[in-house]
């Protein structure tokens, strides 16, 4: 197997330091990292980033807008024309009539 040397890995237990992207890596902290793909860091811990949870299903077609509204926990979303009243505990209702 051919050795990588455009990727170069190393290996960080703890991030105290945090993220450091604005200095060269050969100059930041041994506890800091400059470049984490699919990470995240709590409390100085870094972890791999939690995968993602389909919360429901959306309208087919092509979207052409979308907002939450936190407050009423709706999403309006526009797709192909029709705009839908999407709500995790009703489904998607078409409004645009």
């Amino acid at each position: 197997m051919a050795r990588n040397t455009q990727n170069p890995r190393d290996q960080l237990v703890v991030a105290t330091g945090g993220h450091n992207s604005g200095d060269d890596p050969l100059l930041i902290g041994e506890n800091q990292y400059a470049n984490g793909k699919n990470v995240t860091v709590r409390g100085g811990r870094v972890n791999s980033r939690p995968r993602f949870v389909k919360r429901m299903d959306l309208p087919a077609g092509n979207y052409q807008g979308a907002k939450y509204f936190k407050t009423q926990d709706k999403l309006m979303l526009m797709a192909d024309g029709p705009l839908y009243d999407v709500r995790p505990q009703y489904g998607d209702t078409d409004v645009s009539t």
